[in-house]
Parts: C-alpha cells; structure tokens; sequence
C-alpha cells in the first residue's frame, strides 16, 4: 500500500455529516427511509478510502440518499488514516501531479503508517468489520466503492465473496493477479492522467477483466482529471466539478444495476 498527499485535500462544499459512529467505529450513514435506529436496508455500501473522515462521510451520506439504503464508512486503520497533509495544494488537472522530491518526503514520512497499514492487515480487520456487521444486520446484499488505497483494497474484496459489486476508483498498488480472481461485476473509474494507475496498466487491467467473459464490467475515464478526483476534487475547476459529479453519478447506476434487492 503507497499513500497519496494529493488525496487529503479537497474543495468539497462544507456541509456536516447526518450519519454516526456505530460498528466497530464505523462511520453509519443510514437509508433515508429507515425510521427506527434498529432497522436497516436490504443492501449496504462499504465505502473505502485514505480519509475514513469529514470528505468519506459526506460522500457516504450522497450515497444513502440515492441508493436509498445503508452506507458504512469503515475505520479500518484503526488510528491515524495514510492522508493528514491537509496543508498539501490541491491536485486534480490532468498534469498536476506532485513533483518527485515532495512525493520522496511524503512517502518517507508516512512508513510506520504503511507499515501498520499493510495490505494483509486491513483485509483481517475488514474481515472482521464485515462479520460483525452481518451478524448485526444480515444484509442481503452488500457492494464496495473504494477510492485510492481503497481502491486497490476493494479489488481484493472483490475475490473474498463478501461483497456482490464493487466499484474501483483510481486504484494503486494491486497486482494483476489479485484483478484476474475478482469474481463480481465491477466497475472503473479512471483518471486521464494518474501515476499509479497509468494507461499502460489500465490496459493490462482492462484485458484481465475481458478474459473473464462471466464478470460484467465497465471502464470509464474522466478528461481533465489526476489520481484522487473522484473523492478529494478541486471544485473550483469546471471540469474537475463536473467529473467529480459524472463519477458520483456512476457509482449510484452501477450499484442500482448490480445490486438489486
């Protein structure tokens, strides 16, 4: 697992989040249409990313109100999350990624957390979460959006038989591997110029995938836009603003076509 400074920064409209700290210290944003704190949807999103925090929850909460069901924000860190840079400019145009040295010192300063973090150890404490969570609520159907780390997080999810659909946004650090055993139908949200999910590797990820003729897939790229877009963007860029919202928009048509209850 790498970490991405670019990714704790964000231009997100200020809004508090709705939901609460409930399983496992995961941030809870119910369905709009459940009443009583002990009812739940049929369906449920875990949404994975580098900030577990104020950005994850609001878009947590967007997510509950389209889908019209429950969404958890895991704590799988389990303390500080990869991104505290919030100092860090904001990185989304195409060709704005961060220079070398600051990505070195970025990177050199955060290997305890990606120590701790490593990939092995947040897939036991998803596990966990996921167990618990079922034993709690039973969901019939359960999907994965992840985001950055997240992203390459949710592709491993996606072999576990845990989940049913997944959403994979600007993944990083994943092997190929890890693609050719997801066994659920998933969907790719792209940046045009990312780093660590670069064309040439799309490619290699998009002919896995089509290989598997059974797994129901799709992959869009968003014009204009860097790694961490779809969940840390510069709405002040018209561009940026309206992929940010397209990828959104994605997301909510995936789960509504792959996880019907």
């Amino acid at each position: 697992m790498s970490y991405c400074a670019g990714c704790a920064t964000s231009s997100l409209p200020q809004s508090e989040p709705t939901g609460y700290i409930s399983t496992h210290g995961a941030y809870y944003s119910p369905s709009p249409n459940i009443d009583a704190k002990d009812e739940h949807s049929e369906r449920a999103i875990l949404l994975l990313t580098d900030d577990p925090f104020e950005n994850s929850r609001i878009l947590a909460d967007n997510l509950a109100i389209r889908l019209d069901c429950d969404v958890w924000v895991p704590d799988y860190f389990q303390g500080p999350p990869l991104n505290v840079y919030p100092h860090h400019r904001l990185r989304r145009a195409a060709g704005a990624n961060m220079g070398a040295y600051e990505w070195i010192r970025t990177k050199l300063r955060r290997i305890p957390l990606l120590i701790k973090n490593r990939p092995a150890v947040i897939d036991a404490r998803l596990s966990k979460f996921i167990k618990a969570l079922q034993d709690e609520k039973d969901y019939l159907k359960i999907g994965a959006v992840g985001y950055c780390s997240g992203g390459s997080t949710a592709i491993r999810l996606a072999s576990t038989g845990w989940i049913q659909s997944v959403v994979v946004c600007h993944p990083r650090n994943f092997k190929l591997p890890e693609v050719q055993a997801i066994r659920i139908p998933c969907a790719w949200i792209c940046a045009e110029d990312d780093k660590f999910f670069s064309r040439p590797l799309r490619r290699k990820t998009e002919a896995t995938i089509r290989c598997r003729r059974n797994i129901e897939h799709e992959f869009m790229e968003y014009k204009g836009t860097s790694h961490g877009f779809a969940c840390s963007p510069d709405l002040t860029v018209t561009e940026m603003k309206e992929a940010y919202e397209a990828a959104f928009e994605q997301t909510v048509r995936w789960f509504s076509k792959t996880l019907p209850v």
